[in-house]
Formats: C-alpha cells, structure tokens, sequence
C-alpha cells in the first residue's frame, strides 16, 4: 500500500457499529467478543505519516462518538442482572431487569436472607468501585458490601 493508504483501509475495514450491533456484542459470549476484538486489533498500525494520523484521528473519533453514544443510553445490562439476582438473594423480590428470560433459573437461588454471602469477582479496580457503590446502594447499606483486595 502507498504511504498514507495503510491507515484509510483501516478506517474502511474497521466495521462500522450501530445501537443494534452494540446490543448484540454485549450480550455475545466472551470467546466471540475476544475474537472481534483480536481482528480489529490485528487491523491497527502505528501512523507513518500525516496521512495515517489524520485517518487514526477520524476514526479514534468516530469511536470516541460511539463510546459516547452507548454511555448516554444508560444502558447497563450486566448490572441490571446482577441488581436482579441480588434482590433474589437478598430479599426474595427480584428487581425487574427488563427480560423475562432468566438463565440462573436452571441453578436454584438460595433461600432469601440479609446474612446471604455473593462474591463477584472482577479484574479492575474502575469495576469493582462501581459495583460496589451500586450493590451499596441497592442494599441500602455501605456495610452490606465488602471489598476484598482493592489496591491503591
């Protein structure tokens, strides 16, 4: 490719994602999301010249807007189902997540009890203070949710 091109074939490459393809990708298996991310991975190259960097920053761009866009719908499925099966746990009253298919039907819940124990584990720490401020406060007490491992 010529100097300049390698970046706009990127840019042409790089699947172009709408609200519907963003729903279907988070809610895809972690082995199809892992591939997705690897081919477009396998697509990007460092700029070699104006050109590629121009084209980087349009499509950095473009999915800096898309980022935005599904940060702006408030959207949160995983939490929703969590929030559900901790209202489950906890209380006995699931909180309504919007899909009446429930997979953790197939494991039966626990009798429902405030002295219930639920580890969740996560690898970064910008998850863990979310989830823990949300489980907080959906149970209505700091004192409910406990951290372990949370560095500096």
């Amino acid at each position: 490719m010529q100097r300049g091109g390698v970046a706009e074939a990127i840019a042409v490459a790089t699947p172009a994602l709408d609200a519907e393809d963003l729903e279907d990708f988070e809610e895809a298996p972690d082995d199809e999301v892992e591939k997705t991310e690897e081919e477009i991975l396998d697509q990007a190259t460092a700029a070699r010249g104006i050109g590629e960097l121009k084209a980087e920053i349009t499509t950095l761009g473009r999915l800096e807007s898309l980022a935005l866009a599904v940060r702006r719908t408030g959207e949160d499925r995983k939490w929703r189902e969590l929030a559900s099966l901790l209202g489950e746990i906890f209380t006995g009253v699931a909180i309504p997540n919007g899909d009446s298919s429930n997979v953790a039907t197939a494991i039966p819940l626990p009798k429902p009890s405030p002295r219930q124990k639920l580890v969740v584990f996560t690898e970064h720490r910008d998850t863990l203070s979310y989830l823990e401020a949300r489980a907080s406060t959906l149970l209505g007490r700091k004192e409910s949710v406990a951290v372990i491992g949370k560095g500096p």
